[in-house]
């Protein structure tokens, strides 16, 4: 992976030009935005999708009217999301289960690799995705 930030001290150099200094600056801004996608937001789950509002990574999923349970059938990537991005999804609450479905149809739908529906119902079970297309292909879990 490639550095983002500058290096230990690059700032403190006074033989820096104003342009190395303005782009350590830079650099240090677009690693801080990098961060932030990987802070958890939270969705909550509405007639069975999820809608990003924001370029984030990490999702806290609830479920609608925070019912016992509830099914997460897609998450339209259009606008927000391109080939290749990855995200990681779990439930928002132990109290409350996610039922991710396999393949449900639509921009956004969620391709498990057994081919099953797969059940986020504690807070520490999670799953990565990445899009390819419009279908979020399962990549990892923890359960």
């Amino acid at each position: 992976m490639a550095q983002i930030l500058p290096a230990s001290g690059f700032m403190q150099s006074f033989t820096r030009t104003q342009g190395e200094i303005k782009q350590g600056f830079e650099d240090i801004i677009t690693g801080i935005k990098q961060g932030e996608r990987n802070v958890p937001f939270e969705l909550t789950i509405t007639a069975g999708a999820v809608t990003p509002t924001a370029d984030r990574s990490v999702y806290l999923i609830d479920t609608e009217a925070d019912a016992a349970t509830d099914n997460l059938t897609n998450m339209d990537p259009t606008g927000i999301y391109g080939e290749g991005s990855t995200i990681i999804i779990r439930a928002e609450d132990d109290g409350r289960t996610v039922v991710v479905t396999d393949l449900s149809g639509g921009a956004g739908e969620f391709s498990m690799f057994d081919g099953a529906d797969a059940t986020l119902d504690n807070v520490l079970k999670y799953i990565a995705f990445i899009l390819e297309g419009t279908v979020w292909h399962e990549l990892h879990r923890s359960f």
